[in-house]
């Protein structure tokens, strides 16, 4: 192969592994945005929201205000109605509660349950994220090829560059360097 179309190649495939890499970065920060307001009292003490789409990471914000003091469960549950995890919230008259949990299974929805006191208002920020696993691991694993050999054609490039071009050559300099 000609050097032109080594070092072609060379380029070609550090612009693919370029690309390979930028789409996973960006794949991998998608996030979705779920904002809710949630009202429980002794007349109703559980609400269920659903999950726009299932999540196994996310980030939560809990701000929770009352008359009096209260305690409230936020209980995570997959479409199996199997329970991921619980999340327990206490206050006197305020309270606030931050975090990012990690589950095992995809998570649809959440139930809020009041456990103690009369009424409650919390406000739910959650964020989590939409990217499935094997799509990144394969944006990874096909950057990581085109990489490999994107340097592999570039140290040859190099190899071809500086080796002389005729074998005589080279037997006359280790001649030279003999005598």
């Amino acid at each position: 192969m000609n050097l032109k179309k080594l070092a072609l190649y060379g380029v070609l495939f550090f612009l693919l592994s370029f690309v390979l890499g930028v789409s996973a970065m960006y794949y991998a920060l998608k996030r979705a945005f779920y904002n809710k307001v949630v009202y429980l009292s002794k007349d109703s003490p559980i609400i269920t929201l659903p999950i726009p789409s299932a999540c196994l990471r996310f980030h939560y914000n809990i701000s929770c205000t009352s008359s009096s003091p209260f305690e409230v469960h936020m209980r995570l549950f997959n479409k199996n109605r199997t329970s991921l995890g619980l999340l327990s919230i206490e206050g006197n008259l305020s309270t606030f509660s931050s975090g990012d949990r990690i589950l095992d299974a995809p998570c649809d929805n959440i139930r809020f349950v009041l456990m103690r006191g009369r009424s409650i208002h919390c406000r739910l920020m959650f964020s989590y994220y939409k990217n499935n696993l094997e799509v990144l691991a394969f944006l990874v694993i096909f950057q990581l090829i085109a990489s490999l050999i994107a340097v592999s054609l570039a140290i040859s490039w190099f190899v071809k560059k500086l080796r002389p071009t005729d074998d005589l050559s080279l037997e006359g300099s280790i001649n030279k360097l003999n005598l």
